[in-house]
């Protein structure tokens, strides 16, 4: 069969599974009496799918619009219709807002196979969203208990005691500050500043997501 057109800026995908739809011309597969030679239709690109339109003899015209056209109006037949429960409509309307709500684009494609595989990613990345705020929550928790057993050493041995608490604290990740820079910026204070403009900064640049 001759590949005529394969435009997905004109054709919309298919309505069933959402892959990319071409206009082919039928090149008679039962050989050289198949009535259906010449014959032109659009059919989806995904041959598990199989989806096509209906076919059109194109005689003298071009009918790849026509094609076009009624492809994309996406118009469930009458018989189709009258086989499918009442809230039919509703229940395509709903997808069509569910799809929107997930972020999918809007072209007219209002699979439930797409809408699911949306869905599903949206979770995985909703539990490793999930397993990070774990994590963030566990480091602050034993950041905090390192801080309060670091007053209570100050206070029940020694300042030095205490001091020591902070300092393996931090040593452990990498995370001491150097001396020689703090005292060059002026002392604690102004390295404290610095090092919350710096993050303000950061943070401005990287911004969360909106609620």
């Amino acid at each position: 069969m001759d590949h005529l057109i394969e435009d997905s800026d004109r054709l919309k995908p298919c309505p069933f599974c959402c892959s990319a739809a071409e206009i082919i011309t039928l090149e008679g597969e039962a050989g050289p009496d198949d009535p259906s030679i010449g014959a032109q239709c659009v059919q989806c690109t995904n041959s598990a799918c199989g989806a096509a339109s209906g076919l059109i003899y194109p005689l003298m015209d071009d009918v790849s619009h026509l094609l076009m056209e009624r492809w994309n109006k996406r118009e469930v037949p009458g018989a189709i219709a009258s086989a499918q429960p009442a809230p039919w409509p509703q229940m395509l309307a709903a997808l069509a807002s569910i799809d929107t709500a997930l972020g999918l684009p809007e072209d007219g494609c209002n699979s439930t196979a797409r809408t699911l595989a949306a869905i599903r990613e949206l979770r995985a990345e909703a539990a490793k969203s999930e397993r990070r705020s774990i994590a963030f929550g566990d480091i602050v928790e034993s950041q905090v208990l390192a801080m309060q057993a670091a007053v209570l050493a100050g206070h029940l041995e020694s300042p030095a005691h205490g001091l020591q608490w902070i300092v393996n604290t931090l040593a452990g990740p990498g995370h001491l500050p150097d001396l020689e820079e703090a005292k060059a910026l002026g002392g604690a204070q102004a390295w404290f500043d610095r090092e919350t403009a710096k993050h303000e900064e950061f943070r401005r640049a990287h911004p969360g997501p909106k609620p």
